[in-house]
């Protein structure tokens, strides 16, 4: 089936929650870095996954109160595509939106697995269709082969890392992904410790080498 055109927008909201923005503000020096990092992550996951074939924008569209809340529109566009049935093989804007950070359709995401690694070193343990099975202290887990592939690029991690900097300052307890009110996914303040970078090993399929490169 042909991705639709909304297949190319995907609109999420970021919320940052915690006695700091308990009065709907917070400091533009968390802030503006942590959002360039969020909108670095995605341009780098569409690079990864679609190349130079389709370019990326995450734009802000509106804040409202509450916690520090903040409207996010991920805009996708065919770069030099003459023919509709090219986007049909790239990684859709929605599509990204759920490898990285969840949703509905996709099997978890690039921050879910970061969350249940936990800073471990995982081994490729088995290749199924589309997944591969990562293994770290005995317990397996069935990962997409995209969210690997993500999984597998430090740039992207780092960037990772970056959006999450302001729960380890005071005062930001909580950050939250929604869509359409649903939650997608959460980091805790006790829970960036996973994302940091800075001990990581090599990457996470060195004894496994995914069927899609080979072909």
């Amino acid at each position: 089936m042909l991705a639709g055109v909304s297949d190319r927008q995907s609109e999420f909201a970021v919320s940052f929650e915690g006695s700091s923005v308990a009065n709907n503000t917070m400091d533009v020096r968390e802030l503006a870095p942590a959002l360039i990092a969020l909108g670095q992550a995605f341009d780098r996951a569409n690079s990864l996954l679609n190349g130079d074939r389709a370019s990326i924008s995450l734009n802000i569209r509106a804040t409202r109160p509450g916690s520090f809340e903040i409207a996010l529109i991920l805009d996708q566009i065919l770069q030099g595509a003459s023919d509709i049935l090219a986007g049909e093989f790239l990684t859709d804007a929605a599509t990204l939106t759920e490898l990285l950070v969840g949703g509905p359709v996709v099997a978890g995401s690039v921050f879910r697995a970061l969350k249940w690694l936990r800073g471990r070193k995982p081994r490729a343990v088995a290749e199924e269709d589309d997944a591969i099975v990562l293994e770290a202290d005995n317990v397996r887990l069935r990962v997409p082969t995209k969210i690997v592939q993500l999984l597998n690029d430090r740039p992207l991690k780092e960037q990772i890392e970056a959006f999450v900097r302001p729960l380890q300052g005071n005062g930001v307890d909580r950050v939250v992904f929604k869509q359409n009110d649903r939650e997608l996914e959460s980091i805790t303040r006790d829970e960036a410790e996973y994302f940091d970078t800075g001990y990581e090993e090599d990457n996470v399929t060195k004894h496994l080498i995914p069927r899609q490169r080979l072909q």
